[in-house]
């Protein structure tokens, strides 16, 4: 390792040391889970004594006080993590919704994956108008906070028949599986 990289990684570490936090939204009053960003690219670096937090479960972005951060502790085993059992209620009360819709449609609420590296991708349909819909990443893939390269954060204004396929295979392996546990 060269001198200029450490004295990069040394000035990097200097700041803040946590990945997952938790914090309460001021407006809301409600715990936001998330994880620091610690790389920017071209984006401005937060002030001195912030932060900037992406939420676990949707495509926001908090900057938020360093001190109001709280570190969630992740265990050996993640699945025990404080931040994935918020991740996996939300899923499985998506997952519920999603199932209690009529099948082989488009309507908001329905929820898909996509195959992404090692993981997936989630995403829920958020709005349906007769020939597009909204669709919006969500943080359910095991931590991994994979994207498609088409569907991205959140896309709009998406063709019906671009995610008719996802929520077909969704809804197809959804009643393959109740047919097998009965």
């Amino acid at each position: 390792m060269t001198f200029i990289m450490k004295v990069y990684l040394y000035n990097e570490l200097k700041e803040l040391r946590m990945y997952q936090v938790k914090f309460t939204n001021p407006k809301t009053k409600e715990t936001v889970y998330g994880v620091v960003r610690s790389y920017f690219g071209n984006e401005k670096r937060p002030p001195k004594g912030m932060a900037k937090v992406d939420d676990s479960l949707y495509p926001r972005c908090y900057l938020v006080p360093e001190s109001e951060l709280t570190e969630v502790v992740n265990p050996h085993d993640w699945r025990n993590c404080e931040i994935q059992k918020f991740i996996d209620a939300d899923f499985m009360k998506a997952k519920k919704h999603a199932d209690s819709l009529p099948a082989n449609k488009i309507v908001a609420g329905k929820i898909f994956d996509i195959g992404v590296a090692d993981g997936c991708a989630w995403y829920i349909i958020t709005k349906v108008n007769k020939k597009t819909c909204n669709v919006e990443w969500r943080g359910w893939g095991g931590g991994d906070r994979y994207t498609d390269h088409y569907f991205g954060w959140e896309r709009k204004g998406v063709s019906i028949a671009d995610v008719e396929r996802y929520v077909h295979a969704q809804d197809f392996w959804r009643n393959k599986k109740s047919m097998v546990l009965k």
